[in-house]
């Protein structure tokens, strides 16, 4: 069963309940997609028996007292986050604010750690089809995986003027992010997994900074972009599992 809410005092989501006793999932996107980017690693983790609860909506902010009311609403006890993009970020940023509340995070395409999130468009007034697919060839290293129905999905997201303020607003949060003060704070076990040919946001300062974080692990995923998890679901979703699964039952 699939529980679908709307409601103010928490982020839009669904909700899939576990069959095993196994930390649940919660799925974070990033700036430019929503819930809909985590499709395959839904399915693969619902048929493993995983909790699974995706975020629908773009991320966009660092408000981790409505996702702490989202966890405590479902019952979920201690979850582990996974984050692409700025969704990423704020898997970090709940994991560092609500210890207590978090196994383990996946971390995937965070920001922070170079001059600047490059993706290629700017931060244009209004944005029109022809900006998504430039920004698709920035986030892609293969541009082909990228379907008009992701390039339609992302261009609805980017017409809303309040999102486009939103995305001027995390950029400036993720420059202005303490970054190594956040890793050096980390309690729980953490994996960060990068397209190898991640143009926006790179890999490399990320490889380095998982040497000095406990319990951190680093993984690449080859002939990859921004997203894994749209680019190359199955590897993604190996690396994945192999991490969740270590964790061991409860």
């Amino acid at each position: 069963m699939v529980e679908t809410r709307v409601e103010s005092a928490v982020p839009r989501y669904e909700y899939a309940p576990p069959k095993r006793a196994q930390a649940p999932v919660v799925l974070l996107p990033g700036l430019f997609a929503g819930g809909w980017m985590w499709d395959e690693t839904w399915a693969v983790l619902s048929r493993r028996g995983f909790g699974v609860v995706v975020l629908l909506d773009a991320v966009a902010g660092l408000d981790e007292t409505r996702l702490k009311r989202l966890v405590d609403r479902l019952e979920l006890g201690r979850v582990s986050l996974c984050g692409n993009s700025f969704g990423a970020l704020a898997a970090l940023d709940f994991a560092v604010h609500q210890p207590e509340a978090v196994e383990s995070i996946v971390v995937s395409g965070a920001p922070g750690l170079s001059p600047d999130v490059n993706a290629g468009i700017g931060v244009p007034r209004s944005v029109r089809r022809e900006d998504v697919v430039e920004l698709a060839h920035k986030m892609f290293h293969n541009p082909a995986r990228a379907t008009p129905a992701m390039i339609d999905r992302t261009h609805a997201i980017l017409s809303e003027r309040r999102h486009v303020h939103n995305v001027v607003r995390a950029l400036r949060t993720a420059r202005d992010y303490r970054i190594a003060d956040a890793l050096s704070r980390l309690a729980c076990r953490s994996l960060l997994v990068w397209g190898a040919n991640d143009a926006i946001t790179p890999a490399a300062p990320w490889e380095r900074a998982a040497h000095a974080v406990d319990r951190c692990t680093f993984r690449t995923v080859p002939r990859c972009g921004h997203s894994p998890m749209i680019e190359r679901p199955h590897k993604f979703n190996r690396i994945l599992l192999e991490f969740l699964t270590q964790g061991g039952e409860r």
